[in-house]
């Protein structure tokens, strides 16, 4: 996996990260009917003393790691098939692959139902998901993919634990995501077994139609409760949490792409450009469009901007990926939405939490982000480090990432299933693929009636807010 190690390291200049190599051999998962519970493995020969650091915080991470639950004996009892045997199961546990989608379930992940018998007891079942590496027919997204699962398991071993002590001691519920017990770390066969938040009554929520304040309301307090939480472990630390734990370090720009060094940069730029050709053929965007146009080659230049330039006290981890599909809700017998989880931290930074907010929401929702961060720092005996204006003006600073991400998601937001681009559509042809992508958002504004007024929304806020 070739996370370099931190002894010896050479770090380059305030907020700019160092490069981390993520290459090495290309495998493949079992397929149907094959060995899939292989163990933690050693991944073959000994490797770089960078790749044995990622090797040996594998290992430590094949432990099963409950986040999110108060009680260790309300972890579902079958984590490991060893566990059944230990508990006094008569026979090894029946898996089989439940085929339907499972609230929880991100890109890679299916459900996993467990079948299981303990002493003379009846059979049980219990569900999991199981996040696995989706094996792309692609080379040149096995380095991203890898970090990825590096970044995603780091956070639910080192980083859960450490901020749900600290709002344990305070007295408020662990961060609310979803448990995870298991990870599988080999390169090319990494899986993720978590709890799935179907049987707990969770699903998403219709991406199309927008969230309203109730919705939104539950997302932005637990975002809160994640960012003041890591200022309280944050301060209890001898130095900076991504020095102690820096897979936070890992984004678009330290992944090593064989032969692809400017697929990010590509991407990026098509983003702007993809923008641009959508506000000419909507018009009366002229403005819009040119100044797209114009900023495209620093299209990752200044998202990389965005996310590494530090602004104190704005430094907190985030979730990085907050949108729509990575959140799950659960409804009372109203409908009203009583209970949320963030799920998918493979994107997770630390970075100012106008990152997060500038993904998700729009500015009316400051207050009610503002007031639970409070809450928790004021828990702890701590000072809020900025006041609700001073929160108000960050959050304008990085109206441009919001910009940028609106650009690349909102498109994907309001697409049927059919219109949304698989990346194992993308050959190894980085300009062709792009290509296609931006021509299914351009196919979009005739045949959604949805792209076109959240693009325009997009446009006049950015307008409004001198960011054009």
């Amino acid at each position: 996996m070739g996370i370099t190690e931190r002894e010896g390291r050479r770090r380059s200049s305030p907020g700019q990260a160092r490069r981390l190599p993520m290459g090495g051999g290309r495998k493949r998962q079992p397929g149907p009917g094959k060995e899939a519970d292989r163990g933690s493995g050693d991944g073959g020969g000994r490797g770089s003393p960078g790749q044995e650091a990622a090797q040996r915080r594998g290992n430590a991470l094949e432990t099963p790691v409950t986040c999110g639950i108060r009680d260790a004996s309300l972890l579902p009892p079958l984590c490991h098939h060893q566990d059944a045997r230990d508990a006094g199961a008569t026979e090894d546990p029946a898996v089989s692959r439940n085929r339907e989608p499972s609230a929880g379930d991100a890109e890679g992940g299916q459900g996993a139902l467990v079948r299981y018998r303990q002493g003379d007891q009846k059979e049980k079942e219990v569900s999991y998901v199981a996040k696995c590496n989706p094996c792309r027919k692609q080379e040149m997204f096995d380095s991203f993919t890898n970090m990825a699962f590096i970044k995603e398991a780091a956070f639910y071993y080192n980083i859960v634990p450490l901020i749900n002590a600290e709002l344990e001691a305070m007295g408020q519920e662990p961060l609310r995501l979803p448990a995870c017990y298991v990870n599988h770390s080999v390169e090319g066969e990494q899986v993720l077994m978590m709890r799935d938040l179907r049987t707990d009554g969770f699903k998403m929520f219709d991406r199309k139609k927008g969230m309203d304040k109730a919705h939104t309301t539950l997302v932005i307090r637990e975002l809160a409760r994640l960012h003041a939480a890591s200022v309280i472990a944050q301060d209890k630390m001898s130095e900076p949490i991504e020095d102690t734990h820096d897979f936070l370090l890992m984004d678009f720009d330290t992944v090593e792409i064989p032969g692809g060094d400017k697929m990010f940069e590509m991407v990026f730029a098509s983003n702007l450009t993809n923008g641009a050709k959508m506000a000419e053929k909507i018009g009366g965007y002229e403005k819009v469009a040119e100044w797209l146009n114009s900023k495209s080659k620093e299209g990752m230049a200044m998202f990389i901007d965005c996310i590494r330039t530090k602004n104190e006290p704005f430094n907190v981890l985030c979730h990085g990926d907050c949108w729509n599909n990575n959140i799950l809700f659960k409804y009372d017998e109203t409908g009203k939405p009583i209970d949320v989880r963030l799920i998918d931290l493979q994107i997770c930074r630390k970075a100012s939490p106008a990152t997060d907010l500038n993904y998700f929401m729009y500015t009316t929702f400051l207050e009610i982000y503002y007031d639970t961060f409070s809450q928790v720092l004021s828990g702890a005996g701590k000072a809020m480090p900025f006041n609700l204006e001073e929160l108000k003006k960050e959050y304008h600073r990085l109206n441009l990432f919001g910009f940028i991400m609106a650009l690349m998601v909102v498109p994907v937001v309001v697409a049927e299933a059919a219109d949304v681009m698989d990346l194992d559509e993308f050959s190894d042809d980085v300009e062709e693929g792009i290509k296609n992508f931006q021509d299914k958002a351009m196919a979009q504004l005739d045949s959604n009636p949805l792209l076109q007024p959240r693009l325009l929304a997009t446009y006049d806020e950015m307008l409004e807010y001198g960011v054009i």
